[in-house]
């Protein structure tokens, strides 16, 4: 439900994605979407080992921003996978987006995060 951006180079990256709901999401679903509360976000970096996500290094909840500067600085020269989704209300009732992913067709079944996540090098 997001989309990232190349975060720059800094073993303590910024990272932004699209604010929900999207333009896409105002457009399939405009009256659910005006009643849409609450949103927040959910962040999720892991260390790349043989070009897929290993372990988590850094995870954050409840992000009231589509952005977030890492509290942490990272290892330089080292790769990276990163996914984010919204968690928000509709009508009352707490709901929670997929993961960001590159990959529209998998997301659904993604963990996170997943090779489909999204990708940055430090420097």
């Amino acid at each position: 439900a997001s989309c990232s951006r190349w975060p720059g180079g800094s073993v303590q990256p910024t990272l932004r994605w699209q604010a929900f709901p999207r333009e896409a999401d105002l457009a399939a679903a405009p009256a659910q979407m005006r009643r849409v509360q609450g949103v927040s976000y959910d962040l999720v970096v892991a260390r790349e080992r043989n070009r897929a996500p290993a372990e988590p290094v850094y995870r954050k909840n409840g992000l009231p921003r589509p952005e977030h500067r890492l509290e942490i600085a990272l290892e330089p020269g080292a790769h990276y996978f990163w996914t984010v989704r919204a968690r928000f209300e509709l009508d009352g009732r707490a709901r929670v987006t997929g993961w960001g992913s590159t990959n529209y067709v998998a997301r659904d079944s993604m963990t996170a995060p997943s090779s489909f996540s999204y990708r940055f090098r430090t420097p």
